[in-house]
Order: C-alpha cells, then structure tokens, then sequence
C-alpha cells in the first residue's frame, strides 16, 4: 500500500525475519525486507502503542492507548483481543487507569503491559487471563521490559523502577526528576539502556541497579533503542519535528550522528549491528550499512546520513577526544588532526 495512506507509526519491532511496526488508528503493518509495508487486520481502531515478540515467535503482544484490550497473536498474523479491563481498571482513576503505553511478549506464555498509572499486568496463558501483579514509582510506563518473570524494568515519569520479584515490589535506582523515560531495554544479562525527553541517554552495566548519564550538545527527545548486542545499537528520538538516529559501538561510550532526515523518528529496531529500520511519521528507513545510507519506504535513492562522532559528556565529565582521523559533530564535520 502507499505511505501516503499510512498513520503515524509509533514502534516497530522483530518476528524472527518479519518486521512489524503499530501506531494510531490500531493500525499494525508487516513487512519482509523493512521497505515494503503491508496492513495487517486487528479488531481495533485504537492507538497500538507497542509491539513486541519472543525471540523464537511464538508469541506477539501490542498494547493500546485506552480500550481495556490488549492484542496478541501466536503467528504474526492473526491479532486476537485480550481482555485486560479487570486486571487494570481502578475506579478513582476511572479511564485513565485503562491506558496502555508498552508491552513484552517474554515467552510463549508470559507477557507483561504497562499502564498509564505504572501499574503492571501479566499473562501466564499466552494472553488468555490477566492480573496486575505491581505498580512502579514511575508514573506512566512508557518503557518496560523483563529479563525474566522476576526481572523487570519500567520507565516512566521521573526515572525508572525496577523489580526483582515479578512487579510485587521496586526500588528506583534511576531519578530524573521532571523528565520521563521513554524506553529502558535490557541489552544482555547485565547491560541496559534508557532514554527520554532530556535529551540524554543512560547506560547500566549491572543489570538496572546504577547507572551513567550520557549528555549530548543538541536538545532531543529520545523515543526508542535497539542494540543487536550488549555494545552494538541505535537511539532514535525528535525535537520540535527535526529527526535524530544514532548510534554506539561500545556499549555507549562514544555515540555517532547517522541521521535520517525524512520523518519524526518515533521507533528503531535491528536485525544485527548493520540492519536498521526507523518508523515516524507515515514513513520508515532501512539501512544495511550501519546507518550510513538509508532508503526510504517502498525503496528509492539512498540518503547519506552525516556519520559523524558526536561529543558526548559522560557523567558530567569531559568528553574523550575522538580518534585521530575521526570526524565529529562538534567539529563541524572536519577531521581531526
């Protein structure tokens, strides 16, 4: 189908080769080579706001911006509604406690949403019944995600909450306070990444107990991450409509600028270290190369991205010189000497 015809697209994610993006309208579309989009068929017109798979595909969860439904799907295909009223209502927050902004499909039978109130559902039956098992210290979960049944994260306004016990209690290691985390992603067992509307991305490398603050020289509001391992991934966000993709090769230490700027960057996912695809406003990119070149939805001339080092400050201290030969948004582009 034409881009033209699209709705803003929020989030896009993985179903082992399939890529599968979600946005407004309960629009959910699939797509076999990250170019090429096609509809896929939900009984919803309401806002998918997330979608997430299990690593083997066995099981799909989206969740939806206020329905008391959730979907899931076994075969990337076929969206069921999941009843999830009972589990989330709450009658002095009335429909706003039927908010949905994040999902985690974890395996074939457990999967998690996270609430406006920062309260998180669980299914132990593949979406059959649901419960609220927690409620993080963090306002509107907009980010969520799990290591295991017990291990869990969720962003949100003023930082980020994490459990150790399946959502039953939580500590907030991560305080930010008036900004909100947009994302927080387990990368490995022991690496995650968080980032949101302050313009600043945050690293853990012990699994979400304490973390280092990454500040960039721009203004930005980071909406989403994809690492295809624990040092290689993208960050992707917009200010005021102007676009921005970056990305690490070191876990986070040093950032570069490989910016398409096509659309309001809402969602990135990887297939590995050099397979991107981005999704924003009725488009998405893909790139093959490391983000470097992209092309735009339904194929076209590739656009060069500026590729270039980004001086970042790390916990307040001064950045690292970059490489001799390395060429930096700082310096305008030029190589350093």
């Amino acid at each position: 189908m034409s881009y033209m015809t699209w709705n803003n697209l929020l989030k896009v994610a993985r179903r082992l080769a399939v890529w599968f993006g979600c946005g407004e309208g309960g629009q959910i579309v699939r797509s076999l080579d990250g170019l090429s989009w096609t509809q896929v068929a939900t009984p919803t017109t309401v806002t998918v706001t997330d979608i997430s798979f299990t690593e083997d595909g066995s099981f799909g969860l989206a969740s939806l911006l206020n329905s008391g439904k959730a979907l899931y799907c076994v075969d990337g295909e076929n969206w069921l509604p999941a009843d999830i009223k009972a589990a989330a209502y709450e009658v002095a927050s009335g429909s706003l406690s039927l908010m949905c902004h994040s999902a985690k499909a974890l395996t074939a039978q457990v999967g998690f949403i996270g609430t406006y109130l920062g309260r998180l559902l669980k299914t132990p039956d593949g979406g059959q019944t649901w419960a609220k098992v927690g409620s993080a210290p963090v306002g509107p979960a907009y980010g969520l995600d799990a290591l295991d049944e017990n291990t869990i994260l969720i962003g949100g306004s003023g930082g980020i909450g994490k459990s150790t016990d399946g959502g039953a209690s939580w500590t907030k290691p991560l305080d930010i306070g008036s900004a909100v985390i947009r994302r927080a992603k387990f990368v490995s067992a022991t690496r995650a990444v968080a980032c949101g509307t302050n313009g600043c991305i945050w690293i853990s490398n012990d699994a979400g107990e304490s973390w280092t603050k990454i500040t960039f020289p721009f203004s930005m509001n980071w909406t989403d991450i994809s690492f295809a391992d624990a040092d290689h991934g993208y960050v992707c966000g917009n200010y005021s409509g102007v676009p921005k993709v970056v990305r690490t090769a070191d876990g986070g230490l040093t950032w570069w600028d490989e910016t398409f700027n096509l659309a309001a960057w809402n969602g990135v996912v990887v297939a590995d270290a050099q397979t991107v695809v981005v999704v924003g406003m009725a488009r998405t990119g893909k790139s093959t190369d490391g983000g470097k070149t992209w092309v735009p939805t339904n194929g076209g001339p590739a656009v060069a991205s500026p590729d270039l080092q980004i001086a970042v400050v790390i916990d307040g201290a001064a950045p690292a010189p970059a490489p001799t030969g390395a060429t930096t948004a700082a310096s305008g582009g030029k190589k350093k000497k």
